[in-house]
């Protein structure tokens, strides 16, 4: 029996929130309000009082950090979970 699309797209999910673990709560935050709720980045600086360029910075050690777990599980880029 072949597992629904639901099935993946939340163990992906699971994975993506597996993966923040490992970085600050700040960091997480950020992630999360910028992917997952859509807030600009000036107004999440704001929210955790940082500035702006530190938000995009945070952001993209974040991103990294992410990607590189996911890609130690079996993430490709381009194709998604092997």
């Amino acid at each position: 029996m072949s597992r629904g699309l639901g099935d993946v797209y939340k163990r992906q999910l699971q994975d993506i929130f597996n993966a923040l673990e490992s970085v600050s709560d700040n960091q997480r935050e950020l992630f999360i309000r910028f992917y997952f709720y859509g807030e600009k980045l000036g107004r999440i600086a704001e929210i955790l009082n940082i500035t702006e360029s530190n938000a995009k910075t945070s952001l993209c050690r974040t991103r990294k950090k992410v990607k590189k777990y996911l890609t130690e599980r079996g993430y490709d880029q381009y194709e998604g979970f092997k």
